[in-house]
């Protein structure tokens, strides 16, 4: 019997639930149903851990999952939404920009603890943001246009831009603040403390860390002097127990070892969301699924090569088939719902277009080996990567796939000399501005870890220009000029727009989608259970 799209075979459950069942005798598990026991314990079970707790360096949702609890920004959106208007302050009670729109001044909010005890001052702005900009990783982008940052008062801050920045405002929620005197009570040698967050932190946030073993949890823990105070129904404690295996996701969701799993496969999620006892989400995301190309590695250095992989790629079968209609159709290089989105046509696959473009580029038979890396937990990007690998064994292409574990995946992301030919990965927008997609995944000087090594200088060119155009029909056209340019040059298959996925226990209350957070991370203060 053929099994179920989306699903596992009976052998992979019989060995996860071998995996699983060890697991929990050995302590794993805490005790039967554990997630209805603890009435405000929220037992996450998420599919990787962070490579660093330091919010200058983390940027991807293994570390959002830990910063939504400890840090906070300047200001941030009102719950739900992702626009201007629906900034609120946070650390900041009130901001003004000066009339030549290069000066933003920030009056912070009095009496506002870390962790560690300090009480937030302009200080300690400075030196988060300072700290991002020398360290240049993570969402240091967002800091590109900054002059200076100058500290008025001890409870005012001024950001000096050195040219307009229309996107600005809404790149601060992604900046967290960090204690001043945490960062000069743990640098050494000039390295601004980066070995100690690595594994502490030092934030404002509701929650502190209590614990972080490597390969196992992290916990969480309510922190008693948090500013906003707290509401008699809370959660207390956030458990992010590591458990990489989806199917053994699914079976602590069944047996009440779990509150939340972010990474339930297709086939178990049509199952369990007609279970009463859970709540799966599928809102649309700003996560976009690339089959990245490296365009410095022949043949992939030759862009008809790269348009016949775009031609080859089962576009229709990944979502009906493989995801089973949790997504949406790739369309272009943004995601869908962005004004500046150029609308392009759903990406369709055509070998026989594939086989022309690849005869115009000298490879009429095909006749090489490519390689491909995606993330091991990841089901859904294996099953595709197999099909995809059918179609280029037509066309006379060998294509070489490994799975290795995320951590791994970051490795050969940011190092040149180890990128496979082709790597599966999510690029998400940070924010509803295409500067927080686009520039971190195309231009040429990216520091950020999903540029995979493409650069054009007159891409390059264009995002500049377009990132600080003031005249909002100008950016749409700059936007979309940069996208046709993409489209013609290639650098990526754009395999699917994610939904959401997250799998909640329907007595978890109080979730709202948050467009920034996407499918990475959720609002652990404002949750309860009943």
């Amino acid at each position: 019997m053929k099994p179920k799209e989306g699903a596992m075979s009976i052998r992979s459950w019989t060995i996860v639930l071998a995996a699983a069942l060890a697991w929990m005798a050995a302590g794993g598990g805490a005790g039967p149903a554990l997630a209805q026991k603890e009435p405000t314990t929220l037992l996450v079970l998420t599919r990787n851990q962070p490579r660093s707790l330091d919010p200058a360096k983390g940027s991807d949702n293994p570390t959002r999952k830990v910063f939504v609890g400890v840090y906070e920004p300047l200001i941030d959106h009102k719950p739900g939404t992702a626009d201007i208007p629906n900034l609120e302050g946070v650390l900041a009670k009130a901001w003004k920009l000066s009339d030549d729109q290069q000066t933003y001044t920030f009056n912070l909010r009095e009496n506002v603890p870390f962790h560690d005890g300090s009480t937030l001052s302009a200080d300690d702005v400075k030196v988060s943001l300072d700290r991002m900009r020398q360290i240049k990783l993570g969402h240091s982008w967002v800091l590109d246009p900054v002059k200076e940052i100058r500290v008025i008062d001890p409870m005012t801050v001024q950001v000096v831009l050195t040219r307009p920045y229309p996107p600005f405002l809404l790149g601060l929620p992604l900046l967290n603040i960090v204690s001043a005197k945490a960062v000069k009570a743990h640098e050494k040698d000039g390295d601004l403390a980066q070995a100690w967050f690595n594994i502490q932190e030092a934030g404002t946030g509701p929650y502190r860390l209590s614990e972080f073993r490597v390969g196992q949890q992290i916990v969480l823990d309510r922190f008693e002097g948090y500013w906003r105070g707290w509401r008699e129904k809370r959660i207390d404690r956030v458990v992010l127990k590591l458990v990489a295996e989806s199917a053994t996701q699914r079976i602590m969701m069944d047996g009440g070892q779990g509150d939340w799993a972010d990474t339930i496969l297709p086939g178990d999620f049509r199952e369990m969301e007609k279970k009463k006892e859970f709540h799966a989400t599928k809102e649309p995301t700003w996560g976009i699924f690339w089959l990245m190309m490296n365009t410095n590695k022949a043949p992939l250095d030759n862009v008809k090569v790269r348009r016949a992989l775009r031609y080859a790629y089962p576009y229709a079968p990944m979502l009906n088939d493989v995801m089973l209609g949790r997504g949406a159709a790739a369309r272009g290089y943004l995601p869908p719902g962005f004004y500046t989105h150029d609308d392009s046509p759903p990406e369709k696959m055509d070998l026989n277009m594939a086989r022309q473009l690849l005869t115009e580029a000298g490879f009429p038979k095909g006749g090489f080996e490519l390689t491909l890396a995606y993330t091991n937990i990841w089901d859904f990007q294996r099953q595709s990567s197999e099909m995809f690998a059918a179609n280029l064994r037509q066309l006379g292409i060998e294509l070489k796939i490994q799975g290795p574990p995320w951590a791994t995946m970051m490795d050969l992301f940011t190092n040149a000399s180890r990128r496979p030919h082709l790597a599966f990965y999510s690029a998400d927008a940070d924010t509803a501005d295409p500067d927080s997609t686009l520039y971190k995944t195309f231009h040429s000087k990216s520091t950020h870890w999903s540029n995979y090594g493409f650069g054009n200088p007159e891409v390059d060119g264009l995002l500049e220009r377009a990132r600080y155009e003031t005249n909002r029909e100008e950016r749409v056209k700059l936007y979309k000029r940069v996208q046709g340019l993409l489209q013609e040059l290639s650098p990526g298959i754009n395999t699917l727009v994610a939904t959401s996925n997250h799998l909640l226990r329907s007595n978890v209350k109080g979730y709202v989608f948050h467009p920034p957070y996407g499918y990475g991370a959720i609002n652990y203060y404002s949750l309860w259970k009943e």
